[in-house]
């Protein structure tokens, strides 16, 4: 969607549900090949995820980053917030059942809102992109 000649400066991704990455890595999923992380844009990754993550998020994280090829994983980073689950920056706390939790395999999936990780992780969100756009 950008300009030709413009490139992403940094990514970043709040509880990313890393299985579905791994199945793409693994070739699994037939609309991406083994190669897809290969070539990455070469701007940093950043990956915040809670340890209770409902989702299986941190477990599946962890894989994902190990099984990155060895080319792709300098650009790779992640942070983890003891005691938080999916949705840590939800104004609100509930429970449901989701689909692709546990997988893909679904399970219900708490909620908690955690306003001093919500705050910790918008600070180092706003930190993180201006330090990687050069924001005074």
């Amino acid at each position: 969607y950008a300009e030709p000649g413009q490139r992403y400066a940094a990514h970043l991704a709040n509880y990313p549900q890393c299985w579905a990455l791994r199945r793409e890595r693994a070739s699994v999923d037939r609309h991406y090949k083994a190669t897809f992380f290969d070539a990455v844009t070469g701007r940093p990754v950043h990956v915040l995820v809670g340890d209770r993550d409902g989702y299986g998020s941190l477990a599946t994280c962890r894989e994902f980053l190990e099984a990155l090829p060895a080319a792709s994983k300098p650009h790779f980073a992640m942070t983890i917030y003891e005691g938080a689950t999916f949705g840590w920056d939800y104004p609100f706390s509930n429970a449901g059942y989701e689909a692709t939790a546990d997988r893909g395999r679904g399970a219900v999936v708490t909620a908690t809102a955690e306003p001093e990780v919500s705050q910790r992780s918008r600070e180092f969100a706003v930190s993180y992109f201006a330090r990687h756009l050069a924001v005074p």
